[in-house]
């Protein structure tokens, strides 16, 4: 049913950083290995930098209301190149109707709920601060005249 990261034991904490924790692979949902191209989009959820210091059960239920809300971004790129505060999930394949996309973010968030609930699987939050850090220096203001 669910191919899973094999760990040590069971007191082994994977530390997944939001780029990775999507690339879990759920068997029937159409999550794409390529490159972004034809029939491959993102369902990027964003999450305020302030909102990653959330403990991760509830910034996993914050985006999951977002991506149910469908107060996500869908495109053909990825965000993590920019934005640290996001979670971006690659859809491939035929997608029957433009719901899918959100389908699978639901279920990939769900998947990913679960295994932080279980202990499997924890946020990287120096990938998260160290990221967002960066971001914040170069997006921001010129002091340029």
């Amino acid at each position: 049913m669910f191919k899973l990261i094999p760990t040590i034991n069971n007191l082994t904490k994977i530390n997944m950083s939001t780029r990775t924790a999507f690339r879990t692979r759920i068997d029937n949902v159409p999550v794409a290995d390529g490159p972004s191209g034809k029939d491959v989009v993102w369902a990027t959820v964003y999450f305020d930098p302030d909102e990653a210091r959330l403990n991760d059960l509830e910034l996993i239920r914050l985006m999951m209301y977002r991506v149910v809300n469908r107060q996500v971004g869908v495109g053909e790129l990825p965000m993590h190149h920019r934005y640290s505060h996001c979670l971006s999930v690659r859809v491939g394949g035929e997608l029957p109707d433009e719901d899918a996309a959100y389908e699978v973010a639901e279920a990939m968030l769900d998947y990913f709920y679960g295994r932080v609930k279980s202990g499997e699987f924890v946020v990287n939050r120096t990938y998260i601060f160290r990221r967002q850090s960066r971001d914040l220096v170069s997006l921001g203001p010129s002091t340029s005249r």
